[in-house]
């Protein structure tokens, strides 16, 4: 809500959470009548992912967890890489917190061969509807590990334009469970 570029929707899936998350949601609808909510059983990060993707109308859409955020100029900075450089995805480096974390992961710049043998793009990417098509995340490898390397490596396979916001990076948040 606090982002500079206006021109968005904001569609928010609660997957089955087990706090509060419906009332804080519900709070913010009342004041917001544009949020598109869908509160569903929990059906696991991909299957969300893809009806919010299903969901939207825009010539971009933009995945985020809830349990990371963005700085203001975040999508409007991303959305500058993509038009300027007609891509179809625009992804940026990562700030670590939480845990007492708090490195800097700094993507490299896209390269095909480098992303065959390792992710190093996140889920929380600017992509171009219309470039994925029927392009989904792997309904398989929901509750697995990879989800986001197998739906990105599979655009890049495609002949998708990827390319890297030298500006834009991921507040990210990691977890103890994530670290060892």
């Amino acid at each position: 809500l606090s982002q500079s570029y206006k021109n968005t929707e904001l569609i928010i899936i609660n997957d089955g959470s087990t706090d509060d998350s419906d009332n804080v949601i519900n709070g913010y609808l009342d004041k917001n009548p544009n949020i598109i909510y869908v509160n569903q059983k929990n059906s696991g990060a991909n299957a969300a992912r893809n009806k919010g993707i299903d969901m939207s109308k825009g010539e971009y859409f933009f995945l985020l967890d809830a349990d990371n955020w963005l700085n203001a100029g975040h999508i409007e900075e991303m959305y500058k890489v993509a038009v300027s450089s007609m891509a179809d995805v625009v992804y940026g480096d990562l700030q670590h917190f939480g845990d007492d974390d708090d490195e800097v992961f700094i993507t490299p710049e896209f390269d095909i061969d480098y992303l065959k043998i390792t992710n190093f793009i996140d889920t929380s990417s600017l992509i171009r509807r219309k470039a994925i098509g029927g392009h989904r995340f792997d309904a398989w490898l929901n509750r697995r590990f990879l989800q986001d390397y197998d739906f990105f490596l599979g655009l890049a396979l495609k002949g998708l334009k990827l390319v890297k916001s030298p500006t834009s990076v991921l507040n990210y948040r990691i977890h103890s469970l994530q670290n060892g």
